[in-house]
């Protein structure tokens, strides 16, 4: 049975007072196939993400690892691929195109960040209700202007 937390209505008057929207993820699960983290918005635990392995920096299997751990810029964009607006990491090194979307395992990765409500062994799922809430917490955030940065952050495997 996954673990998994209802998503909350996003007030930004209530979490911050600055003009800054922080996506926090935590990695915490690591397998031989994928990494799987806690997503928070604001400090407020939202669901999980699924990436897929993490290795050292600069060591890519390209569609077989992970973004490296640090801080990016998210915006709002057309996705060639996907033909939509979409959330998009922005100045990943070495890797180009990172989207935060729907998805269940390793396979549906290729470098990219999945998102879902609750988590199982190399895989997330219950994954529409966590991207329509980071997708509607960034595009709020875009409509005030606001920047929106995502920090992920690697966690020893105990």
């Amino acid at each position: 049975m996954g673990l998994g937390w209802r998503c909350v209505d996003y007030n930004p008057a209530l979490y911050r007072q600055d003009y800054l929207m922080q996506i926090q993820i935590l990695r915490k699960f690591y397998t031989a196939k994928s990494t799987i983290g806690i997503v928070s918005i604001d400090g407020i635990k939202c669901g999980f993400s699924l990436e897929d392995v993490v290795r050292p920096y600069r060591i890519k299997v390209p569609g077989e690892t992970a973004i490296p751990a640090g801080t990016y810029a998210v915006v709002l964009d057309y996705s060639p691929k996907f033909k939509r607006i979409m959330p998009h990491v922005l100045a990943v090194p070495y890797f180009e195109g990172i989207r935060i979307h729907k998805g269940n395992g390793p396979e549906d990765t290729e470098g990219c960040i999945l998102v879902g409500l609750k988590m199982g062994p190399d895989t997330v799922y219950d994954c529409q209700a966590t991207y329509d809430y980071i997708y509607g917490s960034v595009g709020e955030a875009t409509k005030r202007k606001e920047k929106v940065l995502l920090t992920i952050e690697d966690t020893p495997n105990v």
